[in-house]
């Protein structure tokens, strides 16, 4: 599976996650470093709609999605193994918050003694 149609399948319940369950997850997903360090991306997982310059906007898909009183537009541009790691990575922030369903089949073969 590609990394964008995961995140596109999984959207709602990774909103609803913010929403309700962890809204410090909703502003980790919008800080430039962290969404590098946890995904492998180069730009904030949320995009904020106010003040997103035209050079930017178009990396962000174009719906817009309010959470806590925001106007949020999600990241559009992920990449695929094996120049990112954004799958794999994607993949285990969706398992460890529960979000990964069981239909989701792993993007690769777990680790031996994993």
């Amino acid at each position: 599976m590609r990394t964008g149609r995961l995140v596109r399948r999984h959207l709602a319940a990774i909103l609803d996650h913010c929403r309700r369950v962890d809204p410090g997850d909703l502003a980790r997903l919008q800080e430039p470093r962290w969404s590098k360090l946890t995904f492998d991306v180069n730009f904030p997982v949320l995009a904020p709609v106010a003040g997103l310059p035209q050079a930017l906007a178009r990396r962000y898909w174009p719906e817009v999605h309010e959470l806590q009183g925001r106007r949020l537009r999600v990241l559009g541009q992920w990449y695929d193994p094996p120049t990112s790691r954004s799958l794999m990575l994607v993949e285990d922030w969706l398992a460890l918050r529960g979000l990964l369903g069981a239909g989701d089949l792993p993007a690769r073969l777990p680790e031996p003694g994993r």
